[in-house]
């Protein structure tokens, strides 16, 4: 078929959830904050699950977005 993928064995990743634990929650706030900062390295990956509201920016916009995350659960 033509324009067909197998993406059956492709990773799926929770956003927010920077540190892939498989939860969203305050160690990943920590995280998010550290690479907003740019107080760590970081990778393409971890930036892009950190775009939580998905605006092609982190910022803290995604982290206020984890918060509400959190407290809704």
């Amino acid at each position: 078929d033509i324009g067909f993928q197998n993406t059956s064995e492709c990773p799926e990743y929770l956003l927010g959830d920077v540190n892939f634990d498989g939860d969203v929650n305050i160690l990943d706030i920590i995280s998010g904050m550290d690479i907003i900062l740019e107080t760590v390295e970081y990778t393409l990956l971890e930036s892009y699950v950190l775009d939580l509201n998905q605006d092609g920016s982190t910022d803290v916009l995604d982290i206020i977005e984890m918060v509400y995350l959190i407290m809704a659960t």
